[in-house]
């Protein structure tokens, strides 16, 4: 396998953003419920597309399993919304309100001193004091109360099992590793070299090229999976017929040529 086959992959994948795209821009000019907040988690989604896949071009497969997992998230979280008919997004919104609140004032500290950080409107000021002066009390961590599990049940009952099995699958492909990747462990990094569970622990650049250029094909078949799911829901909701249906094509086409791919 070389970067060029990565780059065969990468084109089919930038086919299914262009749609993606589309589909985004037609779902803010409909009446849907929040169109615009909906609008920007979509958004959100599709700028992370692009990352993926200008990052797999260059084979930083660490990277790759980050942006895979803000993508995952985020597509659990619009998912999630769109099967409650949109009641979730009221708790989206209230979080963001409450959240907004701490943005002008955040701290950290240590058993020698805190450091502050505060904006007043027109300048940025850090500082350092022997006490914390700043009050994080009340800042919320979650969005929502409801597991990632749970969330998916709910998507299941909705939009049926192949949605739900696209978001299981992506959850066990992406979000434990992706995790150990940004917490810097080494679990992380010896997944990185593709030596994690093997009997074989020795290392080789070639047997690690191929271990990134594989784990990238399948983070973005995973992702495409994901995003499909998005236009399958959203067609039942919105009639989103040609975008789903070009879109299911190009994934059709990504599952043929990864699998002659990921057989050399």
């Amino acid at each position: 396998m070389t970067i060029n086959d990565v780059h065969t992959i990468s084109a089919i994948f930038d086919k299914q953003i262009k749609i993606f795209k589309e589909a985004c821009e037609y779902i803010l000019h409909t009446d849907t419920k929040y169109s615009e907040e909906l609008f920007l988690l979509l958004l959100g989604i599709s700028d992370s597309l692009e990352s993926l896949s200008v990052l797999s071009k260059i084979n930083k497969m660490r990277d790759c399993y980050v942006i895979s997992r803000m993508i995952y998230e985020t597509t659990i979280n619009v998912l999630y919304i769109s099967a409650t008919n949109f009641e979730a997004m009221k708790d989206m919104i209230e979080y963001t309100k409450e959240k907004s609140k701490f943005e002008s004032a955040r701290s950290i500290a240590t058993d020698k001193e805190a450091v502050f950080f505060a904006f007043d409107g027109e300048k940025h000021i850090i500082s350092f004091s022997k006490n914390n002066p700043i009050n994080m009390k009340g800042d919320p961590r979650d969005w929502t109360g409801v597991n990632i599990s749970n969330r998916i049940n709910l998507i299941n009952k909705q939009y049926g099992d192949m949605v739900a099995r696209f978001l299981q699958i992506a959850h066990l492909t992406i979000y434990r590793t992706s995790s150990d990747i940004v917490h810097g462990t080494l679990y992380g990094m010896r997944h990185s070299l593709g030596i994690v569970n093997r009997k074989n622990q020795s290392f080789s650049v070639e047997g690690m090229i191929n271990h990134n250029f594989s784990t990238i094909i399948t983070l973005m078949l995973t992702v495409s999976q994901c995003v499909y799911s998005i236009l399958f829901a959203f067609n039942k909701e919105l009639g989103l017929e040609e975008y789903e249906k070009q879109y299911n094509q190009l994934l059709e086409e990504f599952l043929k040529k990864g699998q002659e791919v990921l057989k050399k």
